[in-house]
């Protein structure tokens, strides 16, 4: 019998890539191709989905994420995927993702552009949600069918946190996922932090038809938030 692990969600643009570096630093383990198991328990995982993960490690394994409210993802992900990742790693565009980038050059302009007038435009901002990876990547990609989820997974979590509450309750974090005597300050790991300087702008008109397009992501975010309650008090 499989021994059931704590595996680590990595939804894009939530601060997998950090929460990864630190703990392999307090750890004392290097980096590998993941999925990379920390202590024997804690399982580090690129951006896998839940089925993709019961795949690799049974229905008996348990699971933490790190979640961030979806406008925030939206613009972090756009600029992510704009400048190809870098400085964290380089991936260059796919081919669907160079064609997007060809059309909208800000995500204020992509989120516009989601119930616009002009047809030829809002298709082309229909397509480019879908083929930019971290927007496609969001929630309902990793998790499923929100009420599935609701009903079938929610036993599993370990913990989870808003991106947000992070810092302050680290120390917890950790602890729930079996990362335990750490003694950590996180200034020091400051420099982990992957330093943008990019516009977070979204008109009114932007932002309300994100929510209309990804209402199933928000639905999601107010879900987590209620499920954080039961781990952390903010």
């Amino acid at each position: 019998m499989q021994t059931p692990k704590i595996c680590l969600i990595h939804v894009g643009k939530t601060g997998g890539t950090y929460i990864k570096g630190i703990i392999r630093l307090v750890s004392g383990t290097t980096i590998t191709r993941e999925p990379q198991i920390i202590n024997d328990n804690l399982v580090l995982l690129g951006h896998k989905t839940l089925t993709e993960t019961a795949n690799m490690y049974g229905e008996d394994h348990r699971f933490a994420f790190i979640f961030r409210e979806p406008t925030e993802r939206f613009i972090s992900g756009f600029h992510s995927r704009l400048r190809m990742g870098i400085p964290d790693r380089k991936v260059i565009w796919s081919p669907k993702e160079a064609a997007a980038f060809a059309v909208f050059k800000t995500p204020n302009d992509l989120a516009e552009a989601l119930y616009c007038d002009d047809t030829y435009t809002m298709s082309a901002a229909h397509y480019s949600m879908n083929a930019i990876r971290h927007l496609h990547r969001g929630y309902e990609f990793h998790f499923g069918n929100q009420f599935r989820f609701a009903a079938h997974k929610q036993d599993k979590i370990v913990t989870c946190i808003d991106l947000k509450n992070l810092d302050k309750n680290i120390h917890r974090f950790l602890n729930q996922i079996g990362i335990e005597h750490v003694n950590i300050d996180i200034d020091q790991y400051s420099e982990m932090r992957t330093i943008t300087d990019h516009s977070k702008y979204l008109s009114e008109l932007a932002r309300v038809s994100l929510k209309q397009f990804w209402k199933n992501e928000y639905k999601y975010y107010e879900l987590f938030q209620t499920l954080e309650k039961r781990f952390f008090t903010i």
